[in-house]
């Protein structure tokens, strides 16, 4: 979904919308040629919402005349109608969300009542620099997949489908952007291996097999997956498979050694054990406190429901 380009002028929504939706998502480079004697793209504005993260780069974005740093991981939010343009030395890939105001004006009641949303939301006076981490720009670049790959599906369903992606975009960006001044330095430079651990949690995964996708050292990777994240990347995957048993648990009625496979465990001894260090309670006792209520009939009961 690479679409590069040199330089932008004046955007119209009919340049990214085909006929009848009301988001799409692809990913922009822009090359580090000069024009007029420093490195930047075309003043410009356009009529619809963009949610952009920087995936690669460093530079400046300059909205309505405000200079706001950017480096990977920054995040911004367009508004319709605001001018603006980059400034960079250096090639600038950007991960772009575009979306209508009839789409946006249907959750926004809901979205309002997030803490992060006005922060994301404001206009160019008062904006300023917001951060992801590498896990949440993983995260968003399968969201903006999802919704290349529904457009070029035309099944049943793919406007649905890609409206679904952008509102959990729209939710993600929220709850995850920090202040520079209090968030870890992010690089893209991790994000196609946290990507693989997200989408392909369930597979036996090696270090090697990450670190090559990264094209750095085993050592190099380890190391910038420790300083940039936290924790050793076996860690942070054993927690991810962790979080997503706890959704199974919660939301499927599957057994607990189906629960156990289904996260990349062949042994449900091994899972049930490692789960309760984890989460400090054995994943029958998480289910029966957070499964939520049910309603169990029985005999003539059910034929009176019905």
């Amino acid at each position: 979904m690479d679409k590069s380009c040199k330089r932008k002028n004046c955007l119209s929504s009919r340049l990214y919308f085909p006929k009848g939706e009301e988001c799409t998502a692809l990913k922009t480079v822009y090359e580090a040629d000069e024009f007029d004697g420093e490195p930047q793209v075309k003043y410009h504005s356009h009529n619809f919402y963009e949610l952009a993260v920087v995936l690669r780069g460093t530079g400046s974005h300059i909205v309505e005349g405000k200079e706001i740093p950017m480096r990977p991981g920054s995040v911004f939010l367009l508004l319709p109608g605001e001018h603006h343009t980059y400034h960079f030395s250096e090639p600038l890939t950007l991960l772009n969300f575009m979306f209508t105001g009839h789409l946006l004006r249907s959750y926004r009641n809901a979205l309002e009542k997030m803490p992060g949303f006005s922060r994301l939301f404001r206009e160019s006076v008062s904006k300023e620099e917001l951060q992801v981490d590498t896990s949440t720009i993983a995260e968003l670049d399968i969201l903006a997949n999802t919704i290349v790959s529904e457009g070029q599906s035309r099944l049943p369903g793919q406007s649905l489908a890609q409206t679904l992606s952008l509102i959990n975009a729209l939710l993600l960006v929220p709850r995850r952007c920090q202040d520079t001044q209090t968030t870890m330095r992010c690089s893209s430079l991790l994000a196609p291996a946290v990507c693989h651990m997200t989408c392909h949690f369930q597979r036996k995964i090696q270090m090697r097999e990450l670190a090559r996708m990264c094209n750095v050292s085993e050592i190099t990777f380890y190391r910038r997956f420790v300083q940039e994240i936290g924790q050793p990347p076996t860690q942070w995957l054993l927690k991810l498979r962790v979080r997503k048993a706890m959704e199974f648990l919660m939301r499927t009625d599957l057994t607990i050694a189906e629960v156990a496979a289904s996260v990349g465990f062949g042994d449900p001894l091994y899972f049930s054990r490692l789960f309760s260090r984890v989460t400090g309670c054995s994943p029958r006792k998480y289910r029966d406190s957070e499964h939520g209520h049910r309603e169990v009939f029985h005999g003539e009961q059910f034929a009176d429901f019905w």
